[in-house]
């Protein structure tokens, strides 16, 4: 689906699924997509051509990357508003507008092993559901963000990075990864436990590291290192 320049893409469906193949803008179209039901999607932009995405179905397939671009009014927002399944590999970028990144349910695998990465820039991340509750991703990678939230668990079978963050990340619910490589340049929070499956090792650098998960709150057999991002650490 290819939108002329300025033709902005808004579909709802008030009684069944709606089913795209991928979708390329032109001039920084937004796409916006409401199924009462299932609604299953393909890659959406590539960089240059698709500002804000809206995804909402009681069950959200994701089968292609989506890659948003800044329209210099918004940042080229992703918000995906249901359970969503990565049917592939998938990625999830807005990092040239630096477009916040929101899963307002949970998102999971699809019974096959599928990574999922995240690159929102400046933006901020927020899982307001569980990821990989359900179904593990194969890997859980975030490229950059501002804030980083996971309001419930998190689940993968292999590591869990991030790579770079200007703010905080924040686990709430229990974490379960293979290993841990987590930079949050202002802080990172636990609330619960973070565990290190098959004898990973957890690496975590922040200013400011607070782990409210008690004696477990963090878990595994593998090597611990605790370290700053850019001033002294403090621990708590």
């Amino acid at each position: 689906i290819a939108l002329s320049n300025g033709a902005n893409l808004s579909v709802t469906s008030s009684g069944g699924a709606i089913t795209t193949t991928a979708i390329q803008g032109t001039s920084d179209e937004d796409v916006t997509l409401n199924a009462n039901g299932t609604l299953s999607v393909g890659a959406i932009g590539n960089g240059t051509g698709v500002n804000d995405v809206s995804l909402t179905g009681a069950t959200v397939n994701l089968s292609g990357n989506i890659t948003t671009s800044d329209d210099a009014t918004d940042n080229g927002l992703v918000t995906i508003n249901g359970n969503a399944f990565a049917k592939t590999n998938l990625l999830i970028d807005t990092s040239d507008g630096g477009g916040v990144i929101t899963f307002s349910n949970s998102i999971d695998a699809d019974g096959s092993a599928r990574s999922l990465s995240l690159n929102a820039g400046a933006g901020n991340i927020d899982f307001d559901g569980a990821a990989g509750g359900a179904d593990p991703f194969s890997s859980l990678s975030i490229t950059n963000a501002g804030n980083v939230t996971f309001d419930s668990t998190v689940a993968t079978d292999g590591a869990l990075t991030q790579t770079a963050g200007t703010g905080t990340t924040t686990f709430t619910g229990a974490a379960n990864a293979a290993s841990y490589d987590v930079t949050a340049t202002t802080g990172i929070v636990t609330s619960s436990t973070l565990t290190a499956t098959g004898g990973g090792n957890i690496s975590l650098a922040s200013d400011e590291l607070s782990f409210g998960g008690g004696a477990n709150s963090i878990i595994g057999t593998g090597t611990l290192t605790l370290k700053q991002a850019t001033a002294a650490a403090t621990v708590g």
